[in-house]
């Protein structure tokens, strides 16, 4: 069993795309390639939380963006939902750009559900998070999920 990000309901991980499809249609799922990202109604300073689910070579993920002004942080966190083991390495690199600043970070994702949030965040240096914002107040950024 897995927990729908979207909704908090109990659904058996291998129908978490199904419940997501049905329960959650105008929901966009992605599938890692180069993915523009928006988060809207993003407020610097203000605490946050944002969702996107993930297929990427058959593997379900979550990704949550959260932000915690009191610690000055940003935060993106992918979580697998298992569906037997996986097949793949998966990488993921989070990319931000403006006229100030270029931010890449790329890391190797750990598919083990039980795996600690450390190891599959990647944290955006919070000086330089207004820069992302573009003039809807959405934060803007790209997400690659591959297997090279």
């Amino acid at each position: 069993m897995t927990d729908c990000k979207l909704c908090k309901r109990r659904v058996c991980a291998k129908d978490i795309l199904e419940h997501v499809k049905q329960q959650h249609p105008l929901c966009r799922i992605f599938t890692g390639e180069v993915e523009g990202m928006r988060l809207a109604d993003f407020e610097y300073g203000e605490q946050g939380e944002w969702f996107a689910p993930f297929v990427v070579h058959g593997q379900f993920l979550w990704e949550v963006t959260s932000i915690d002004p009191a610690s000055k942080l940003l935060i993106e966190t992918f979580y697998a939902v298992p569906n037997g083991k996986p097949k793949d390495k998966l990488y993921c690199e989070v990319m931000l750009d403006s006229e100030e600043t270029k931010f890449v970070s790329k890391i190797n994702l750990n598919l083990d559900p039980d795996v600690d949030d450390d190891e599959n965040s990647i944290i955006i240096p919070w000086r330089t998070v207004p820069n992302y914002v573009d003039s809807d107040g959405n934060f803007v950024y790209k997400i690659h999920i591959t297997k090279k």
